[in-house]
């Protein structure tokens, strides 16, 4: 492993200044005391020319000359002739390595994950290591390399020209028609998502993205998160499954006229459609990699909006009480109940009697009836208050660490003091206690400190409320308050 790393430091300082880089699909012969990095092209080094360092990759080389330091190949094949002489490494990754009876290598041979055609007689100067040999496709590296000059480099993820990509493009619509028909109802409602809000639906398919990463660090540096890894990577590669096959259908159902409810058959003649057009869109370079990229996060988007919207079925939010409405006008001495008047001003006694207008929002002091703070509003008031902080922070000339002690001292000073902040007062939200009574200085503590653990983890605490139910935080759950938005005519005590 000590030559792979170092051919890997090798390869970090030749592809920068100094370096001759070969990206033609055939290189004109190239020699002297310059590394040559070759990526996706041909290289040729002829004998009784010498090179500083080769470096291939998703390319092919042929060296029959000299190189002082060491030969490297990722994603690509390279070939000593007899008359090669390699001074330092000689590694392979994820390629193909012949040598040639004659050829010398001074040090280390490394070959991972690729193929090592050699003398049997064969042997290296230092250590000669083969790991995982024969890793490839049938046929070796040598078939795919083709893929990454004309469909990697050219951003398209479909090359017409190599036909095991068209068997793998059979097996990918099989597997998305036996997708289609095995979860039929779970695609249909990623469809329906799709359809109604596409602009939102892409929105937190990104979000997944961002999140994906940071959420995979969290559970690796956890003891309990090693055994969940593999679960969470399944799930994610099946709601990729499903999502890329619901936005393909989604495609080919705005093309053509379907009833209402869809039927299964109409739903497969929708995906056959889009997947036509999405395999079209892959063959175009630059627009197929973004394609393909656009298409797995709007599928992403649609399956956890289905997933929240089916968590929320089940836990529902509890509803808030009604506003009380006025009793009925009492009846006279008499017994004549007081009839309401018409437009004219005259007794109308066909009109049901008018109920007293709601008492004005002041008048209620439980203010968890009102209805809780949606997300934007919450970002809204916080992007407020990190800019009056910021601003005065600059006023100040605060260190970094000062800023933060500032960030956390304004707000847990305004919860125990107001409720909320002043960016709070600008957008109608304010933190309570579960039964409506003011946040005391002890909650808002507990809110401050934990509000650092729920954006410590790639903020996912924060994003928590998107699909918790009463839309609490991690912190809000913590210290036990909820965060409800007023109308425009509550006054604050």
């Amino acid at each position: 492993m000590r030559a792979v790393l170092h051919s890997f430091l090798v390869l970090a300082a030749v592809v920068g200044p100094g370096a001759t880089a070969v990206t033609a699909a055939a290189a004109q012969p190239r020699g002297g005391d310059e590394p040559v990095v070759v990526i996706g092209g041909d290289y040729n080094l002829p004998a009784g020319r010498r090179a500083e360092e080769v470096v291939v990759i998703a390319g092919s080389a042929i060296v029959e000359g000299d190189v002082d330091g060491d030969a490297v190949a990722v994603m690509g094949d390279i070939t000593l002739a007899a008359t090669a002489r390699v001074d330092g490494d000689f590694v392979v990754v994820m390629g193909s390595a012949t040598i040639e009876p004659g050829a010398v290598v001074e040090r280390d041979l490394v070959v991972v994950m690729g193929g090592l055609d050699a003398p049997a007689d064969f042997q290296a100067g230092g250590e000669q290591v083969v790991v995982a040999g024969g890793f490839g496709p049938p046929g070796g590296f040598g078939a795919i390399t083709p893929w990454f000059r004309e469909g990697l480099f050219w951003g398209r993820p479909f090359v017409p020209s190599l036909p095991w990509m068209w068997m793998l493009a059979a097996l990918l619509a099989l597997l998305y028609l036996a997708t289609n028909l095995v979860f039929d109802r779970p695609v249909r409602a990623c469809v329906d998502v799709l359809a109604e809000k596409p602009l939102s639906t892409g929105l937190g398919g990104l979000l997944v993205v961002l999140l994906a990463g940071p959420v995979f660090f969290i559970l690796a540096v956890s003891v309990v998160g090693l055994v969940v890894i593999p679960f969470v990577a399944c799930a994610l590669l099946l709601a990729g499954l499903v999502g890329r096959v619901a936005t393909a259908r989604w495609i080919g159902g705005r093309l053509v006229a379907e009833d209402e409810p869809e039927s299964r058959w109409q739903g497969t003649r929708s995906l056959l459609i889009g997947m036509a057009l999405v395999s079209v869109a892959y063959l175009v370079p630059v627009l197929g990699f973004v394609a393909w990229t656009t298409l797995g996060v709007f599928g992403l988007g649609a399956v956890a909006a289905v997933v929240i919207a089916g968590l929320r079925r089940e836990n529902p939010p509890q509803a808030a009480p009604a506003a009380p409405v006025a009793d009925p006008p009492a009846a006279s001495s008499d017994g004549a109940v007081p009839v309401v008047e018409g437009e004219s001003g005259q007794a109308d006694p066909a009109a049901p009697p008018r109920p007293a207008p709601p008492p004005p929002p002041e008048a209620s002091p439980d203010l968890s009836v009102y209805p809780r703070a949606s997300f934007g509003s919450r970002l809204g008031a916080l992007a407020l208050d990190v800019l009056l902080l910021g601003i005065t922070a600059a006023l100040l000339n605060a260190e970094d660490g000062w800023f933060f002690l500032l960030v956390l001292a304004y707000h847990i000073g305004f919860w125990a003091w107001k409720g909320t902040t002043i960016g709070g007062i600008v957008c109608h939200v304010r933190v309570v206690r579960p039964d409506g009574a003011p946040v005391r200085f002890t909650e808002a503590l507990v809110r401050g400190l934990s509000a650092i653990f729920s954006v410590a983890v790639a903020g996912l605490g924060w994003f928590w409320m998107l699909w918790d139910p009463e839309r609490q935080t991690w912190h809000d759950k913590i210290a036990g308050t909820i965060v409800v938005r007023l109308p425009a005519g509550v006054t604050l005590p």
